[in-house]
């Protein structure tokens, strides 16, 4: 009696060329998945690099804007009037205690000592504060940090300390990079005594250039009269040590500030060398140091980064020279 064969089925599967088919298509599948979120990564970093310059550069300008509207600010209200003994220091050192409202000085990192960054400048603002003599500020007048500025006691002396000193420059932070500082003075209502303060704003300002407007009026006997003459000429000058350096710091009517801010990280895949050029292409910057800037010399990671030009033009509205102690 024979024994029937059981059936038994062939057993299915993939060759190996079916396999390496299948790994290889697994793979490019993979490939295209990882290249869509590297792209998208770089994309989203670059938006986001490009979008925290923008706002830096806003912050910059709303800052600059502030302060200088606010040098010469003088509260007159109570007993606050000037007393006859205040006058200005002659010189051209505008970081002195007793220097018009408005100052600056070319290709320097604020008088700190630190080697200057690209050419810039250093810009200073002076004002008083606000608030009951020889009392707490009441907070409607800020210095370079946010900080509310008390307004001056009675006496001379310290009516002098009083005045708020706030100087804006270039230095390295921490770690080196080039930052846009505050330096201000810090007032004591109730010793009459100041002492100083430094603290970085924006990071990432690779150059900060300031001119000035100053107003030329007619010369001859009488000179004009900035109250009441209309003057000849606005002329943009540099600071203290410029090419083209301002002449009479009290005829000062306007500021002309521009930056360059840069990002944090390289965060675009274009590395070709560029020029800036932070008053446009009309300003004849030869010798001014710092208005034309150039990637070449940078490394490659270097001109990646995400740069940007912000520029603004202030009028100075409170002229101080109208003070018959200050003349």
């Amino acid at each position: 009696m024979s024994i029937p064969t059981l059936y038994r089925p062939r057993e299915a599967g993939f060759t190996l060329t079916e396999l390496m088919i299948a790994l290889v298509l697994g793979l490019l599948v993979v490939l295209a998945a990882t290249s869509l979120v590297v792209t998208s990564r770089a994309t989203y970093r670059s938006q986001d690099e490009t979008t925290r310059v923008a706002e830096n550069g806003r912050f910059a300008l709303e800052l600059v804007n502030r302060l200088v509207r606010l040098a010469g600010y003088t509260d007159f209200g109570e007993s606050n009037a000037p007393p006859a003994t205040y006058t200005f220091v002659s010189g051209t050192n505008p970081y002195l205690d007793g220097w018009p409202s408005i100052g600056g000085v070319d290709h320097d990192a604020g008088g700190s000592g630190n080697a200057v960054i690209n050419g810039s400048d250093a810009l200073v603002t002076y004002y008083y504060g606000s608030g009951p003599p020889g009392g707490a500020a009441d907070g409607n007048v800020l210095d370079c940090a946010g900080v509310a500025v008390p307004g001056p006691a009675a006496t001379a002396d310290a009516y002098i300390n009083a005045r708020q000193r706030n100087i804006l420059s270039v230095q390295p932070d921490v770690d080196g990079e080039p930052s846009l500082v505050c330096q201000r003075s810090i007032y004591d209502p109730i010793t009459g005594l100041r002492t100083y303060d430094q603290q970085v704003l924006i990071r990432g300002v690779e150059s900060f250039q300031v001119l000035f407007g100053e107003a030329i009026y007619a010369v001859g006997p009488p000179p004009g009269d900035p109250d009441t003459d209309a003057p000849l000429n606005l002329v943009y000058r540099t600071g203290v040590n410029g090419v083209n350096p301002v002449a009479n710091w009290q005829n000062v009517r306007s500021v002309r500030i521009a930056m360059l801010l840069r990002s944090n990280i390289g965060a675009q895949p274009d590395a070709t060398a560029q020029t800036y050029q932070l008053f446009g292409p009309s300003y004849p910057g030869s010798g001014d140091a710092g208005t034309q800037f150039s990637t070449a010399s940078l490394a490659a990671a270097e001109r990646t980064r995400v740069r940007r030009v912000v520029q603004t033009t202030v009028f100075v509205r409170n002229r101080v020279s109208i003070w018959p102690s200050l003349q």
